[in-house]
């Protein structure tokens, strides 16, 4: 990925792969014709974890836990309000003029799945993917990659005890 010149226009948003077994929720965006986690900008005053729970929501209909990648989140020391540890940050060129600097978060649904998912906005076509069927549909090296990883952490925090409590 090259670097915007100095003077690309960066702004925050948030990426999240929401894992639930096997399965990841992606949907088609519309105006880039591929396949997506839930995500966007994240509003002015807005923390990353409030844009990521709000972004998934308003795009799926889907309330979530967000996966905390931090070993073990319970023996951060005390201190200032702690966030939840994204999988990632990465920079990335927004044609034609600006730049994301993402947040990608791992994440399961709180509750059980709902049939019908039931966002607006670009989503398209939002639906569970299995991991095993990323290639045959079409989904990009960077999205497979970023759901694996998605599907590693949270197996990883189910085995080491967390259950529901991941964040």
């Amino acid at each position: 990925m090259s670097a915007a010149p100095d003077a690309a226009r960066r702004e925050l948003a948030v990426a999240v792969f929401v894992v639930h077994d096997e399965l990841v929720l992606l949907h088609r965006h519309k105006k880039l014709d591929m396949w997506l986690p839930p995500g966007g900008h994240i509003e002015p005053g807005e923390l990353p974890d409030e844009a990521a729970l709000r972004e998934t929501k308003e795009e799926a209909g889907l309330d979530i836990v967000l996966v905390d990648t931090l070993e073990d989140p319970r023996s951060a020391p005390p201190g200032p309000q702690r966030l939840c540890r994204p999988l990632g940050i990465q920079l990335e060129d927004i044609p034609p003029d600006h730049q994301h600097i993402d947040l990608i978060y791992a994440a399961v649904p709180s509750d059980s799945i709902p049939p019908r998912l039931t966002g607006e906005g670009e989503a398209n076509g939002m639906g569970w993917y299995p991991l095993a069927e990323f290639r045959r549909i079409g989904v990009s090296e960077e999205v497979a990659r970023w759901s694996e990883a998605a599907y590693r952490a949270v197996e990883g925090r189910r085995r080491a005890g967390a259950g529901a409590d991941l964040q």
